[in-house]
């Protein structure tokens, strides 16, 4: 069983998380960079074994500017 951590430890590891995200994501193409997060919720399922069954919802689709 992991040891609990304080805040500020579980603060520090969600900030070296969104690092490490922003550094793989600035070495991918636009379509990667969906497809990459597209995954993200099968891979936290597969590294957690937890299916926390959440609504993933499409981004909507851009409108032509008319200027």
């Amino acid at each position: 069983m992991a040891r609990e951590k304080t805040l500020d430890e579980a603060l520090d590891e969600f900030d070296r998380w969104g690092e490490a995200l922003s550094r793989r994501l600035q070495k991918m193409t636009p379509a990667q960079r969906v497809d990459y997060l597209a995954g993200s919720l099968e891979r936290l399922r597969k590294s957690t074994g937890i299916d926390l069954k959440l609504k993933v919802v499409k981004a909507p689709k851009r409108i032509a500017s008319t200027s």
